[in-house]
């Protein structure tokens, strides 16, 4: 789950402000917050079409229910600054239907480099009294770097 606050600089320049909770029980990873902002640039604005980049910084905090190792760590607790850079495009193909991909990469700052990617695309469907929202997301681990 994320939400994003965006404020409009200028005509082509925007500020944000993200906050994302999410977990996996594969990884063990029982909560991951995410904190970032930064700026962003609109390349393509227009009416049917939006094209976006963005950076900035980013702070993540890791919680996990069993401690991992990583990079000669061991803990149950990893926090970590970091950056955010991403695209995103939005594409009104009629007027019931927009179509939305967004990219995002997290580079770490820190020594324990446990990078990660998240890509999410939805089709939405408007009509008069009915609203239909399809999305897909997919949330890369720097699963390499963790060892039990």
């Amino acid at each position: 789950m994320s939400v994003q606050q965006d404020r409009d600089i200028s005509a082509d320049w925007f500020a944000f402000a993200k906050a994302a909770l999410d977990g996996d029980k594969s990884l063990e990873l029982s909560r991951r917050t995410k904190l970032s902002s930064g700026l962003g640039y609109h390349l393509v604005a227009e009416k049917h079409a939006t094209v976006d980049v963005f950076g900035g910084l980013s702070y993540s905090d890791r919680r996990y229910s069993t401690p991992q190792t990583l990079h000669g760590h061991t803990s149950d607790h990893f926090q970590r600054p970091g950056g955010i850079f991403g695209e995103e495009t939005s594409h009104q193909l009629s007027e019931t239907v927009t179509v939305k991909q967004r990219l995002e990469a997290y580079p770490d700052f820190s020594a324990m480099a446990g990078h990660s990617a998240t890509f999410t695309s939805s089709v939405g469907v408007d009509r008069k009294s009915t609203r239909l929202n399809s999305s897909h997301g997919y949330i890369s681990y720097a699963v390499f770097c963790l060892k039990k």
